[in-house]
């Protein structure tokens, strides 16, 4: 800022200035919300993939150790 600008210029550029910040903080705010939900729902993805493999898994180890004691 330049020494020869009035001090209500000053203001107005620094008020722009700080509603610029605050509307690029919101839209990144905006950008990690999305992509949170986005990340939340590959996890529950997986979780859901996981607990399918587990269920799976769970009758083959009772036939494993069915075979085992035989």
């Amino acid at each position: 800022m330049s020494e020869h600008m009035s001090n209500s210029l000053q203001r107005r550029y620094r008020i722009t200035e700080l509603e610029y910040d605050i509307r690029r903080m919101e839209v990144d705010l905006d950008c990690c919300r999305d992509q949170a939900k986005l990340i939340e729902e590959a996890i529950n993805e997986k979780q859901r993939h996981l607990d399918r493999l587990q269920h799976r898994l769970r009758p083959s180890r009772v036939m494993e150790e069915d075979h085992d004691t035989n």
